[in-house]
């Protein structure tokens, strides 16, 4: 997930936060599905959240309906303004050994 991680479910150890970070999406906080990019600062995201996100134009209402919080996630992810520009595809493989972190290759 990249940045900071603002739900109640704050993982207890870094292990648990990389974990969090390669399998839920950092725009929506939905599990990652097949279809995963990410942007120069590091965020991996569905592409769909990112389409979303670009369409809604600062109505994003993925996480929250507040105001604040709203201006806060354009302000993290302001740079991104084209899904085919700012944002690159990332191939993710499940680690064998029933491991949850995950290994990239950019595509």
């Amino acid at each position: 997930r990249g940045g900071c991680i603002t739900h109640a479910h704050i993982p207890e150890t870094a292990r648990d936060a990389r974990v969090v970070r390669w399998t839920t999406c950092a725009l929506s906080d939905e599990p990652l599905g097949s279809d995963v990019v990410a942007c120069r600062l590091g965020f991996v995201m569905n592409r769909s959240a990112v389409h979303d996100f670009i369409l809604e134009e600062g109505a994003f209402t993925y996480r929250t309906t507040d105001a604040e919080a709203q201006a806060g996630l354009k302000k993290r992810f302001g740079h991104i303004r084209s899904p085919e520009r700012d944002v690159c595809p990332l191939r993710l493989h499940r680690v064998e050994g029933g491991d949850a972190s995950a290994t990239a290759a950019s595509a």
